[in-house]
């Protein structure tokens, strides 16, 4: 521990967190939890609505399916045919949640209410 006591490190750490901060920048938001000091970014969110995260995901699932498709004498010598058949489930899963975040994201635009906050 330093020579400081608890309160004044912490204080001397959230100074140095915010000294490159000057007049008329925002200030850096900072949150003590315990003996750790979390620095809070003001950023917006890159996907609020979820569409393109979901699509990459049914989108990898299907790369898997077509990827596991040569070794398909392997795999089901060695019972691992599930593997398939998982692919298809999370594709097939994966183009529900697409529909459903598009028409989310539809309803939000049409009844004019605010993307959600991240």
């Amino acid at each position: 521990m330093s020579p400081r006591g608890p309160v004044e490190t912490r204080r001397a750490r959230t100074a140095w967190l915010t000294a490159g901060v000057t007049e008329g920048e925002e200030q850096v938001q900072t949150h003590e939890i315990g003996k750790r000091t979390y620095i809070i970014a003001d950023v917006d969110p890159l996907d609020v609505d979820g569409v393109r995260t979901v699509a990459v995901g049914t989108a990898l699932w299907a790369l898997g399916f077509v990827l596991l498709l040569p070794f398909y004498g392997r795999l089901k010598e060695d019972g691992h045919t599930w593997w398939l058949w998982t692919c298809v489930a999370g594709f097939g899963l994966g183009l529900a949640g697409v529909d459903y975040c598009r028409r989310r994201r539809r309803h939000r635009i049409e009844h004019g209410e605010p993307p959600p906050l991240g």
